[in-house]
C-alpha cells in the first residue's frame, strides 16, 4: 500500500493513496473506528461443556458476554507417516492461526495441543480426547476455517460435517472470509 498523503486543495482533507483506490482520511479513520456493542450475557464456567479446558471455557464465556466474537476453530491434518511431516503440519497449521489472529480474530489452534503431551508426558492421553475436544470447540465457533488441501485429513472430514450439521460457516482460503 503506498501511503502517500497530501492535502486536497478542494476541502483540504488529506487522502490516502492506495494501489486500489483514494480515500479522504476521514472517512479512512472512521472505518477504522471500532465500536463495542456488547449483546451477550454472562454464563457461569460450570455452564460451559466439560470437555473445553480452563483457558478454552474463559474465551468462550468472553465470546458469550460480548455476544458478537468470532472464534474460528481451524483443521487441517496433524498426523502423518514421519515425524517431519507431522512438524511441518504443525508449522502450516500454527502460520495459519497466527495469520488470522493479526487479522482480529481468535482462532481455537488444535497444533498446540502438542503442549499438552510434551509438557505432561506421564499422562496417557488419547487420540480420541483430541478429537472429542476439538469438536467441543467446533461446537462454540462462529466459523470453521479449513486448511488448503487438508480435506484427505479423517479429522478434518469429521469437522466439516459436524459444521455442516450445524450449519457453521465453512471458510477454505483467508480471501473468503469476510472480515473487511
Amino acid at each position: 500500500m503506498k501511503n502517500n498523503s497530501k492535502n486536497n486543495s478542494k476541502n483540504s482533507e488529506k487522502v490516502i493513496y492506495n494501489k486500489n483506490m483514494n480515500i479522504k482520511y476521514n472517512k479512512f479513520l472512521e472505518r477504522k473506528h471500532i465500536t463495542d456493542q456488547k449483546s451477550g450475557f454472562d454464563i457461569g464456567l460450570e455452564e460451559l461443556n466439560p470437555m473445553l479446558f480452563d483457558w478454552q471455557k474463559a474465551i468462550v464465556r468472553w465470546a458469550i458476554k460480548k455476544g458478537r466474537a468470532c472464534l474460528f476453530e481451524d483443521c487441517g491434518p496433524y498426523s502423518a507417516n514421519n515425524v517431519l511431516d507431522v512438524l511441518k503440519n504443525i508449522g502450516r497449521g500454527e502460520k495459519i492461526c497466527a495469520e488470522l489472529f493479526s487479522l482480529g480474530f481468535a482462532p481455537f489452534c488444535p497444533w498446540h495441543d502438542k503442549s499438552y503431551v510434551i509438557d505432561r508426558f506421564d499422562d496417557q492421553f488419547t487420540v480420541q480426547q483430541f478429537y472429542d475436544y476439538s469438536i467441543a470447540w467446533l461446537e462454540v465457533s462462529d466459523c470453521l476455517y479449513v486448511l488448503p488441501n487438508s480435506e484427505n485429513s479423517k479429522g478434518v472430514r469429521v469437522e466439516i460435517c459436524r459444521a455442516q450439521e450445524l450449519n457453521i460457516p465453512i471458510f477454505y482460503s483467508i480471501d473468503e472470509i469476510p472480515y473487511k
